[in-house]
């Protein structure tokens, strides 16, 4: 019964720290923007306030007598209950007076700080407690650890399908505060049911008692997954949304992987084990995919569209289940072999998850903070690879022979030296230094370290990079003209048959004519023949003075005439720079067109009311989609700064999501018109298909777009609730 409530404890604690990150998640983006810039800097924050939590009972478990630590704990754990209740609505309200991440920090710490240091000290301790018990589970405490990332898994899981969409963030956050007084409560509980051996001195050890070739390993395997599940979020927040049900996947496969390890009877099949470096490679391929302008997802939903066009989800999952299946095994690898490689003695217990949780610090805080600055490729998923194969050869008996070593790098050196030179060729020159590093890396470092199994496959493992350029051999045609990273993701333009074309990551964001006849002409989803085109050509509603959401390549600059006044709203300066120096949409045209750097809704609060015609969001196409520009609030900010007549439009072409009904189910909450208009027409890059939205207050412009643009109005087939600040689901508008 005892051990039940312990387990019930580590549960709920767990569940509430995940929770609460979620919630919090959600809450932030209406200030700060949606790029997934703001959702890694709050992980990496709950990360170092977990390694707080983990070093200060590692220390007080190392210092006092754990009958003077189980008081102060004690006392501690109780008047936490004074930081409650919670105050969400400031993370909505920044000030815009710091730096983005130190105004992120400064709010969570108000806001959550006291409580998740609370949180995030329980599940180590409680372990701590249990060892020092006379119960008959103190042989292994460590399945209390298993528990806790049972309940971070749980919180997860139950948010985009049960929270989410039926709770709003201020109901979520009272049903939070309420769990958190009970944990409270069964901790105090705890402390009197469960009492503790007597003890003459502490019972903690101290790191340096600890060998460092141990210390290196816990290190490396605790900060390989972290780095790679935060390398999938990033790959798949990109190129979808950043909404908590993306958010989720990828922490609870790392999750799920703690769980198996971590159980009473761990699990991780041999083969994993044994045939790690196939997994490994095959990461190694969707990176070179990546890095030369090929997107998985892109291709598996191609592959699988054309063999069965009646199940387009099943085409879309193919590139995220990849992603995240490979994310199971790697993880699952690496956290099996920590399990194996804890102190048997539970007086090592607190300095071995002071570092395990070091190591997640790390591991993101490489993958969101230093990787953004430091690199133009995204080179989180072999910097994982390179820790992981590390940490997971260190102690293998056959990685400490001599021959073996040498045999290895002889095999890893012949496969560099064959295909080098092809892969060389078919990148710009500015990139081939990070491949010439890269490929050394990772065949002989990661290839080469992880065991005797490998030797037979090394060269198939090297010709399968190679197979990789093979494939792409057309990319040889294309010219990198330009490619920078960010914390907004990664930027390059370059050009193709005649035309240059602009990507945020692998997603088309505008492309231009190099021929001076035709350069003028917007191309892609803005083509004079489009649903934007056509309106900004022929003016039957004033177009004089637009607010444009989205830069991109500034395609849409090109219909400006003389005496208009528009300006761009970006929330990324690189988009600025590219869109200025690289094409000429912004300069080639008679009107005046300006750029207002910073977040939409943020920027467009600045400005006075009823300033423009029209308002025009081009910013989810399919990029990370910023839900808090969707919302009823956000549509009665726009409202203001409207002039009489004035219509907001919404461009919702999107390869995963169905948004029309969010816009349909919002312009009833607000009593607006709604309609909307398709262009099935594509031939890229001259032509893309598109899909718009639009919303008034005027009748009279509603029946303009009717009349004299043929736009469709009328009811939605998909019901859903309307998206506010406090609810939003992507659930339901999942395309099928």
């Amino acid at each position: 019964m005892r051990v039940l409530l312990l387990q019930t404890l580590v549960f709920l604690s767990s569940f509430l720290i995940f929770q609460i990150e979620l919630i919090l998640g959600k809450s932030i983006l209406p200030g700060f923007g949606g790029g997934y810039m703001v959702w890694g800097i709050t992980l990496v924050f709950y990360q170092a306030l977990l390694f707080i939590g983990y070093g200060y009972v590692h220390l007080m478990n190392g210092r006092l007598l754990f009958t003077r630590f189980r008081m102060v704990h004690t006392y501690l754990v109780a008047l936490s209950l004074l930081l409650l209740p919670i105050n969400v609505d400031r993370m909505a309200e920044p000030t815009y007076q710091w730096p983005i991440v130190g105004e992120i920090v400064f709010l969570l710490t108000l806001t959550i700080g006291g409580l998740f240091f609370v949180l995030s000290t329980l599940s180590v301790y409680l372990q701590v407690h249990l060892s020092d018990s006379h119960l008959e589970a103190r042989k292994n405490p460590y399945v209390l650890f298993a528990g806790s990332n049972l309940g971070a898994f749980a919180a997860l899981l139950s948010y985009p399908f049960f929270w989410e969409p039926y709770f709003d963030l201020s109901e979520q956050t009272r049903i939070w505060e309420f769990v958190y007084a009970l944990v409270v409560v069964l901790f105090i509980a705890i402390q009197l049911l469960v009492p503790i051996k007597k003890q003459d001195k502490p019972t903690g050890i101290s790191l340096p008692s600890v060998p460092s070739s141990q210390l290196l390993k816990w290190l490396l395997l605790s900060a390989a997954p972290s780095a790679f599940f935060l390398a999938v979020t990033n790959e798949l927040t990109l190129n979808i949304a950043p909404v908590p049900l993306l958010w989720i996947l990828p922490l609870a496969v790392y999750l799920l992987t703690l769980v198996l390890s971590f159980k009473k009877n761990p699990f991780c099949p041999k083969w994993f084990l044994d045939y790690i470096q196939w997994f490994i490679a095959l990461g190694v391929i969707l990176f070179f995919f990546n890095m030369m302008g090929q997107s998985l997802m892109e291709l598996g939903h191609n592959t699988i569209a054309n063999w069965f066009p009646d199940h387009q989800m099943l085409a879309r999952s193919v590139g995220p289940v990849l992603m995240l299946s490979l994310c199971f095994v790697f993880c699952l690898a690496c956290h099996f072999r920590l399990n194996q490689a804890k102190p048997e003695d539970p007086s090592g217990l607190t300095a071995y998850y002071m570092v395990l949780s070091a190591g997640g610090f790390v591991g993101g805080f490489v993958v969101n903070w230093v990787a953004p600055w430091v690199f133009n490729l995204t080179l989180e998923t072999l910097i994982s690879f390179a820790l992981g194969a590390w940490g997971l050869a260190l102690g293998q008996k056959e990685w400490q022979g001599k021959k073996s070593i040498f045999v290895f790098q002889f095999l890893a050196i012949l496969g560099v030296t064959l295909m080098w030179p092809v892969l060389r060729k078919s990148i710009a020159p500015e990139g081939r230094f990070l491949v010439d590093l890269g490929a050394a890396m990772v065949l002989l470092i990661l290839f080469g370290s992880l065991g005797t199994r490998l030797k037979q496959h090394a060269v198939v493992l090297a010709g399968l990079v190679l197979w990789v350029v093979i494939l792409d051999a057309n990319f040889v045609q294309k010219q990198l003209v330009f490619k920078t990273r960010n914390h907004y993701g990664v930027h390059t333009v370059h050009e193709f048959n005649g035309f240059r074309m602009m990507k945020h990551g692998t997603t088309m964001h505008g492309a231009q004519i190099l021929d001076p006849r035709g350069k003028k002409i917007p191309l892609t989803y803005f083509h004079p023949g489009s649903p934007m085109g056509l309106l900004l050509t022929q003016r039957q509603l004033p177009m004089q003075r637009v607010a444009l959401m989205g830069l991109g390549a500034g395609s849409l600059a090109g219909y400006a005439k003389a005496g208009d006044e528009w300006e761009y709203f970006e929330i990324d300066p690189m988009v600025g720079h590219i869109a200025q120096n690289y094409f000429t949409f912004l300069k080639d045209n008679p009107g005046k067109v300006d750029i207002v750097y910073g977040d939409a809704r943020v920027t467009m609060r600045k400005q006075p009311d009823q300033t423009y015609d029209a308002i025009i969001i081009d910013v989810f196409n399919s990029d990370a989609i910023p839900v808090h520009l969707l919302t009823v609030e956000a549509m009665k900010e726009y409202d203001r700064a409207l002039k009489k007549g004035g219509v907001i439009f919404f461009h919702v072409s999107n390869r995963f999501m169905n948004l029309l009904p969010v816009i349909y189910s919002n312009a009833e909450a607000l009593g607006w018109h709604f309609s909307f208009k398709l262009n099935p027409e594509a031939k890229p890059p001259l032509k893309a298909a598109t899909i718009w939205g639009a919303l008034t207050k005027y009748p009279e412009s509603h029946e303009i777009l009717k009349k004299e643009q043929k736009w469709l109005s009328g009811r939605i087939k998909q019901k859903i609730r309307p998206w506010t600040d406090q609810y939003s689901s992507i659930w339901p508008v999942l395309n099928q």
